[in-house]
């Protein structure tokens, strides 16, 4: 579930002085009634004012919501008619009530038996659950008012994140905090992606704090963008105390320096295992490679025996020695070890906690320790910093998950507080290598043998995709992708290796035969060589953009593509696009096209390195630019080339 969708969650409720589960409807003014658009003179609705009413405790916290909607169109009919409030794990939504408050003044209430649980999101082991009602006699004019609350369990009560955008304009946020009364420290806030107007914070006569932000705009989701917490309004309420890293790093230090021991074992093995190594990297990649090939992981989901799996998850292992006798542990387990034989073998090792940046936007200067969700071990070599992941599923020596490169990662140790950013893997080393041999018919038919290797982050994205299905599954994940993009594609003879292989690449073959690949015209067949290009969409389809574009690594495509003719054609123009493109030496695109030298076969061979300078983050004011560029080279990939058939002797011209 994505992040800030926390209290994203819609409630109803009527006008007057009515009550539910203790709470007041607010009253309806005439104005709220004949109220226009404020925020967004063209929004299908808006919300008046949404209050939030924040209860924190020592092991769980109450969100209470009230929102007011003003419903303009249809459309907005339709996207607010109908409320989901998200929850999932031990957390809980309570206490609905809705109304809906007709243009003459007439209040509709929602019936309790309208309000209905539901599956939103179920993808291995995340289930994500909503309860969901549809408002009553929702159209144009109307005023919707619901409410509802949030019981969020094992919070970290110091530090809360809150949305204060919705997917449509909000004309007040309200909330409120009852702050908890043992903290000596004060509490405070800070305003992420919040271009509003602020009035922050304020104190009543019993002690709760109190502020208000202003017209906020809807939340305009766009692909490719950065995750949420990145670009969505929220806002951080969290306790100030002096030195909040140095003691968060004191506590994680405490927490694991018995699971990273080094015992007698621990340096038997460690020696042995570097002992014809001749260089540190050697001894550091001999190590990694212990862990990963010797060291069964017991928490792996890919895992096809899961009875054997709990089997083995009921046993722990407390210290690496453990994890060593047994040859067996958690992902966790699996990292402690490989630290401590680094250790042993006399490098500086530590253990290091760091955020997910498909999830979140991470900045150590603000004390958000709740994003820091990912770890991973810490090496120093040749001054400087490498991180490491042995039981990491599918990605080699010296790479990291995608969404765990390029951040802040925090180094936990006794002396004190440092994070250090993670190296981003170059696009050589998520190569994705694609061939197709075949032929090309005279009535257009192309057909011929594919296949594809992935490496580094492409290789590990497609192993996920793939590990958890079934070999009918796996066929059909390929038909399907192919076919998304070539339609008439028939496609037989599939095969899959090395899917669950921690050190092979994933490979993929099939034969294709497209009719009409070519199009005939005369006596002329016209065709795109690029066979991995043809059919697919444009990477950026607007005009404008909102927010950033955010690639998760950098890449290289390399296609090779070799086409018999049709016997009795031969090639009839043979130009050729440019044949190098580049962006700030961000992206290059190369190409080239052939016959051999008896005119009977077409050659074309395609590279494309995208993030040849790991940057793969663009703001809006650079989006014109990289859309030109990625639209050009769209262009030249779509270049087509043009066979003739040949006259037989005799025939007339």
């Amino acid at each position: 579930m994505k992040f800030l969708r926390v209290a994203i969650s819609i409630l109803i409720g009527a006008i007057g002085v009515d009550t539910a589960y203790g709470q007041d409807w607010q009253p309806v003014t005439a104005s709220e009634l004949a109220s226009e658009r404020a925020v967004d003179k063209s929004a299908d609705a808006e919300a008046l004012f949404w209050n939030i009413h924040i209860e924190q405790g020592e092991s769980k916290t109450v969100l209470s919501h009230y929102i007011r909607i003003k419903i303009f169109t249809d459309r907005g009919v339709e996207s607010q008619g109908r409320v989901d409030l998200p929850y999932g794990g031990r957390n809980s939504i309570k206490d609905i009530a809705a109304r809906t408050i007709q243009p003459d003044g007439t209040v509709i209430a929602l019936k309790p038996d309208a309000i209905f649980e539901r599956t939103i999101v179920k993808v291995k082991k995340v289930k994500v659950q909503a309860k969901s009602f549809a408002l009553p006699s929702v159209k144009p004019g109307v005023l919707m008012d619901y409410r509802w609350t949030e019981v969020f369990q094992d919070v970290d009560p110091f530090h809360l994140p809150l949305p204060v955008q919705r997917d449509i304009p909000v004309q007040l946020v309200r909330f409120t905090i009852k702050p908890l009364p043992t903290i000596p420290w004060p509490l405070k806030i800070a305003a992420f992606n919040v271009d509003s107007d602020l009035d922050l914070l304020h104190t009543d006569k019993r002690g709760n704090q109190s502020g208000t932000v202003k017209s906020v705009p809807a939340f305009k989701e766009e692909p490719g963008m950065p995750p949420e917490s990145a670009v969505r309004a929220w806002l951080l309420i969290y306790y100030d105390y002096l030195d909040f890293w140095q003691d968060y790093n004191r506590y994680r230090y405490e927490s694991v320096k018995s699971r990273m021991k080094i015992t007698d074992d621990i340096r038997q093995e460690a020696a042995s295992q570097v002992s014809k190594a001749s260089t540190p990297e050697e001894k550091l990649r001999r190590l990694y490679e212990f862990c990963r090939s010797e060291i069964r992981r017991i928490d792996d989901d890919a895992d096809e025996d899961p009875v054997q799996r709990a089997a083995d998850l009921a046993k722990e292992n407390k210290t690496p020695s453990d994890t060593l006798k047994r040859k067996a542990g958690t992902a966790r387990d699996i990292d402690f070890l490989f630290a401590a034989l680094a250790s042993a073998a006399g490098f500086d090792a530590r253990y290091s906690v760091l955020s997910d940046r498909g999830r979140f936007s991470f900045n150590p200067r603000y004390p958000t320790p709740h994003m820091l969700v990912s770890s991973n071990i810490a090496v120093r070599l040749n001054d400087q910093w490498r991180f490491f992941d042995p039981a990491g599923r599918y990605l080699p020596f010296g790479m990291l998950r995608w969404q765990e490169e390029g951040i802040s990662a925090l180094l936990v140790d006794s002396s004190g507080s440092q994070f250090v950013t993670t190296p981003v893997s170059s696009a050589e080393r998520s190569l994705l290598k694609r061939s197709i041999t075949g032929r090309l018919e005279a009535d257009g038919t192309l057909e011929g043998d594919v296949r594809l290797v992935f490496f580094g982050h492409t290789g590990a994205q497609e192993k996920e995709a793939l590990d958890g299905l079934t070999s009918n599954g796996r066929e059909e994940y390929i038909k399907k992708a192919i076919q998304g993009r070539i339609s008439e594609a028939e496609i037989s003879n599939v095969q899959i290796q090395n899917v669950l292989d921690r050190e092979q690449p994933v490979a993929e073959s099939y034969h294709v035969r497209i009719p009409g690949y070519a199009q005939r015209i005369g006596r002329r067949l016209f065709f795109e060589p690029g066979y991995f290009q043809h059919g697919r969409a444009p990477m950026l389809t607007t005009s404008t953009r909102i927010h950033p574009i955010y690639f998760p690594y950098p890449w290289t495509e390399d296609d090779t593509v070799i086409i018999d003719l049709p016997q009795g054609f031969a090639l009839d123009n043979a130009d050729q696009p440019p044949h190098e493109a580049a962006a700030d030496t961000t992206i290059k695109h190369e190409m080239h096209i052939g016959v051999t030298e008896d005119g009977r076969t077409l050659r074309y061979l395609r590279r494309l390195s995208f993030g040849i300078d790991e940057k793969i983050f663009f703001p809006p004011s650079e989006y014109p630019l990289l859309k030109s560029v990625l639209d050009t080279l769209g262009e030249r990939d779509a270049h087509k080339i043009a066979i003739r058939e040949m006259m037989l002797e005799g025939e007339k011209r």
